[in-house]
């Protein structure tokens, strides 16, 4: 048996060049937000905002996911991150400054919409569906107000994933990320089988 080293590295997160592209596409917002809430030195805000869109993409919302990733070039460099923060830092500037960022994430959202116009499946009634991903909580045996059936046989509670600060502003904010996330993979869903997606991968280094 020969055990060869390649002269590349693999990675289980390729995805994040796609979601680079599009977080490209809302590069003026960033931009706004960092001339709005500037730093004197160290992790500017958009170097707090882009790392934690790419937790999310990834279906990770806690602050303390991001220490996975110190040293691995390839989160950085697609998502176009100049300084990777450790996990306190998007914890406390989120807690700091929450509200000031409030009108940049619909910014991000809309600019990202009106550039890539993705399809919402919109039902032939009009109607538009509405993603949410919940998980269940067994609350069987319990005298809990409201526990019902569960798409996992259970009684209980199906609420949406559990956010990582004890403030609202934060929260709410984590939330408006999780809408700009969830269009990107959207758009990544849509698109990604195109030949124009494959490309984008290929010219990533």
């Amino acid at each position: 048996m020969i055990v060869k080293q390649l002269d590349y590295d693999l990675t289980p997160v390729a995805g994040l060049a796609l979601v680079g592209h599009y977080l490209n596409a809302v590069r003026p917002v960033l931009d706004r937000l960092d001339a709005a809430l500037p730093i004197r030195a160290g992790v500017s805000t958009a170097d707090v905002c882009r790392p934690y869109l790419g937790l999310l993409v990834q279906g990770k919302s806690d602050f303390d996911a991001i220490e996975n990733f110190r040293g691995a070039a390839f989160f950085k460099q697609p998502l176009g991150i100049n300084l990777l923060p450790s996990s306190p830092t998007p914890r406390q500037r989120l807690d700091a400054r929450a509200a000031e960022m409030f009108d940049f994430c619909p910014q991000m959202i809309e600019t990202l919409l009106t550039s890539q116009r993705p399809d919402y499946g919109v039902l032939p009634c009009g109607w538009l569906p509405l993603d949410v991903d919940t998980f269940a909580m067994d609350n069987g045996g319990t005298a809990k107000e409201g526990v019902g059936r569960t798409y996992a046989g259970v009684d209980g509670y199906c609420p949406p994933a559990r956010l990582d600060s004890g403030k609202f502003d934060t929260n709410y904010l984590v939330c408006q990320f999780a809408a700009l996330a969830m269009n990107i993979l959207r758009l990544m869903g849509q698109r990604g089988l195109l030949k124009w997606a494959f490309e984008i991968c290929s010219r990533t280094p």
